[in-house]
């Protein structure tokens, strides 16, 4: 192993002079295809600090760019690489920390998005790892994004960021394993007013998830990886619990959602004899009929002649 290891190292001395390539090339892939190579490439910073060093200033770059998905790409890199750099590279992530950390603050919904992803992959190491005081301010910023809150009854609620997260559309990750993720951060305590209040749904809740989701087939997922996690973090202690608490999922999934009334069309709205006919079952022309006999045209005055042009 030792032999392995130092064969790595000099493997990644000699790779230095491509890292910026590597990095260009990510940057173009797809962003499901960049995560993986990111992630498979963070490790290596353990094993050479140069090579981390380097490539956690291209990506530090690369966050900056203009380019939505190099961005995405970029943040994403950073949060699966920080926890593998070595203790002397405190000032680089320091400075890719802060990077982070503005991203969750001001950055869109994906953004944000990809940095919690990012953490997936090595949520024990920021809990575990080295007293870092920027792993610290970057669980802390995690913990205000992810922890619940108290409400005015004292019960728990859940930030809704995380509904947001699974409901957009270029964000469609594995739920189950971002809320182990939230679980490992956070405490299993976070996921368990999640569950009872999406295990007895209401219009409101059911309200937060798109509107493409009529099925309600993501509120499905967030409630099994609700249900993975906890399972994980052994709240769920015995498989009868799991077991009755999806047969509740499933129960409620299958009930049938309020359906929103119609607008009524530019037509309709405009000829309400129209959609006096459509609802009563008789004709237009009865109709008509009807309603001009109770209802006399109204005396206007007299209609100005128009003098016809001439041909």
């Amino acid at each position: 192993m030792e032999q392995l290891s130092s064969t790595l190292r000099a493997t990644m001395r000699d790779n230095l002079s491509r890292v910026q390539g590597w990095i260009d090339y990510v940057a173009d892939l797809p962003l499901d295809y960049a995560r993986r190579v990111l992630a498979a490439l963070a490790p290596f910073a353990a094993l050479s600090p140069a090579f981390g060093d380097k490539l956690l200033t291209r990506l530090k770059k690369l966050t900056a760019s203009r380019d939505h998905s190099k961005k995405s790409v970029a943040l994403y890199g950073l949060a699966e690489l920080v926890p593998h750099l070595s203790p002397g590279s405190e000032g680089l992530v320091e400075s890719a920390i802060d990077a982070l950390r503005v991203a969750l603050r001001r950055g869109t919904v994906d953004v944000r998005a990809h940095v919690y992803f990012g953490t997936l992959g090595v949520a024990d190491s920021i809990i575990l790892g080295p007293e870092s005081n920027a792993l610290k301010a970057l669980r802390q910023e995690l913990m205000r994004r992810l922890a619940t809150v108290a409400d005015t009854s004292g019960g728990l609620v859940v930030d809704k960021v995380l509904v947001n997260i699974c409901g957009h559309t270029s964000v469609r990750e594995p739920i189950p394993e971002l809320l182990v993720c939230i679980s490992r951060i956070c405490g299993p305590g976070t996921l368990q007013p999640m569950v009872e209040q999406w295990l007895r749904p209401t219009e409101e809740t059911f309200a937060e998830f798109p509107e493409n989701e009529p099925d309600c087939s993501l509120w499905s997922n967030v409630v099994l990886g609700a249900c993975a996690a906890l399972i994980e973090s052994g709240v769920l202690t015995s498989d009868s619990q799991a077991l009755e608490m999806l047969d509740t999922m499933i129960r409620v999934k299958n009930r049938p959602r309020r359906q929103k009334k119609r607008k009524k069309s530019l037509n309709a709205s405009i000829d309400p004899i129209a959609d006096l006919a459509e609802n009563s079952g008789v004709s237009h022309s009865e109709v008509n009929t009807a309603a001009s006999s109770r209802n006399p045209p109204e005396h206007v005055g007299e209609i100005p002649e128009v003098e016809e042009r001439a041909s």
